[in-house]
């Protein structure tokens, strides 16, 4: 997305809410009447949604955890910590995406000042780095000594390693056909054409060719590499390039503090994830002010085993989430219309005398999609340099106007704030140690891992394991979480609430319902 919005922004503040003013002619107002008449379609839509029954501990529980790799195991052990890991807070159901490997985190240690939201945030991740060798030479000659490499490897056929993080991953799938006895790496002449068979070997033998390359040796068997960070702004003033930082938990934290789309704990922080249907939803997002307002929100949790009674399979969350869409699509159409702005275009061209003319025409041109839908995530988190937007700064809306936008966008945010979700996100400012978390879940098969119990036992972390069985197996390990009684939240305080308990703001303003 184009001039994002960078710099200092601030924490996101209170919804302000004009009440002289009722939901119609709020959106009417700073959009326009296609945008008024969308959202009331919303919170219709939101506010009929079936609620859970009676939402408690038993009809609705609630774990909280992180799910990871074995991958993702080794770099956290490596580096000491999880920088602001993500944490799904959800019905067990909910929470066998991202990972085979579940960190089950105790409902005791979270705090709302681990900006718990009510819905997927799509917050800043973890960098990765980018993987260095130290030794070019070293590794070049380690692999002329390979019996399996050796006569591939020469000076015209090492290209392939500029790149190391692919480079990586081509020895990982190379050697795991080897070790299969899918491949004879003798019958080949160059890496590329040995990677391509062993990669067409692996994905017609296994169904899980991921699980099996990820077991198999890569790049760091061959060499001494280091992981680095990059620096956002590569070159100083005089066109020299920056250092690379060390990849450590102080710059790794630094990195995801600045960020590029804000701090990686708000909401709509996530790189690359500005333009997706859930950003404006996710943008307008509040945290949970307390544990117990997270508890009392548990019948807002959807999941389709319990919740969806279509005989043809048909999600009516899909649905709902097709509404926010329309909406978000509804204000960036009626936002680009209305606000155009007129520049002078200078037009040079010879008269019939041949003479070179300059003639003046005002033209008029319309906001670009992307800065509509950067100003809408601007005004949903409340940035405190809005002015910074391309809508702003480029003088296609006035600030003048910006108190009404963001009026009219708290007010979206009040609808979806409550609507169902298929999960509340938890994201820390700061990193989690392994021992923070109060058990690791892992596949059976894992427990074998020598090295990977190793890390559990060193991180103090026990360890439960669910059984890798049948087309799915995340089934088995919500049972298994389901058996965890220990880590499922308790009941909320009094008042706890489904979908459809929205309040009303403003008075009537005879707009078919404010």
């Amino acid at each position: 997305m184009g001039n994002p919005v960078k710099g200092a922004i601030g924490q996101l503040g209170e919804r302000v809410i004009d009440t002289s003013k009722g939901l119609f002619s709020s959106l009417r107002d700073a959009f326009g009447y296609e945008s008024a008449g969308r959202v009331q379609i919303l919170q219709k839509e939101v506010q009929s949604f079936p609620s859970v029954l009676e939402p408690n501990v038993d009809t609705a529980p609630l774990m909280a955890a992180h799910n990871t790799s074995i991958e993702g195991i080794m770099a956290a052990n490596e580096l000491g910590g999880i920088p602001s890991p993500s944490i799904g807070i959800s019905d067990p159901s909910n929470l066998g995406q991202f990972g085979d490997i579940s960190l089950i985190m105790d409902p005791n240690k979270l705090s709302p000042n681990m900006n718990i939201y009510p819905t997927d945030a799509y917050t800043g991740r973890q960098p990765r780095g980018d993987m260095k060798i130290t030794n070019p030479k070293q590794f070049k000659d380690r692999l002329k000594a390979d019996a399996n490499f050796g006569h591939m490897i020469n000076d015209d056929a090492i290209n392939w390693i500029k790149d190391i993080d692919q480079a990586d991953y081509t020895l990982k799938v190379i050697n795991a056909a080897i070790d299969n006895n899918l491949v004879d790496p003798k019958k080949f002449n160059n890496i590329e054409e040995l990677h391509a068979e062993a990669s067409r070997k692996i994905i017609f033998e296994f169904a899980n060719p991921t699980d099996v390359i990820n077991k198999s040796d890569g790049i760091s068997e061959y060499a001494d590499v280091k992981r680095v960070l990059s620096p956002q702004d590569p070159y100083y003033e005089d066109g020299s390039r920056r250092p690379d930082r060390p990849y450590t938990q102080k710059s790794v934290m630094k990195g995801m503090r600045q960020g590029t789309y804000g701090p990686m704990y708000l909401p709509a922080s996530e790189a690359g994830s500005q333009n997706y249907s859930g950003a404006l939803r996710a943008a307008t997002s509040r945290p949970f002010k307390s544990i117990d307002e997270v508890k009392e929100a548990r019948g807002q949790i959807f999941v389709s085993e319990r919740d969806n009674h279509d005989v043809n399979g048909d999600s009516p969350l899909d649905d709902l989430f097709n509404q926010f869409q329309r909406a978000k699509f509804t204000l960036i159409d009626d936002i680009t219309e209305k606000y155009k702005k007129t520049e002078i275009r200078t037009r040079r061209s010879k008269n019939a005398d041949g003479d070179l003319v300059k003639t003046e025409e005002p033209i008029t041109r319309e906001m670009p999609m992307d800065t509509a839908n950067e100003l809408l995530l601007a005004l949903g988190r409340n940035d405190a340099d809005i002015n910074r937007t391309a809508a702003v700064s480029e003088g296609f809306v006035p600030i003048d106007d910006i108190p009404a936008l963001k009026d009219a966008v708290n007010r979206l945010g009040e609808i979806m704030q409550k609507a169902p979700t298929k999960y509340f996100e938890a994201k820390p400012n700061a990193v989690m140690g392994l021992s923070d978390f109060d058990t690791a879940l892992v596949p059976q098969e894992l427990l074998d891992n020598k090295e990977l119990m190793q890390v559990f036992k060193d991180n103090n972390l026990p360890v439960s394991y669910y059984n890798e069985f049948g087309a799915n197996p995340d089934d088995y390990r919500a049972n298994v979480m389901r058996r965890m009684p220990e880590n499922l939240f308790s009941i909320g305080g009094a008042g706890m609430l489904g979908y459809g308990a929205l309040n009303e703001l403003g008075g009537e303003d005879g707009q078919s319902g404010s």
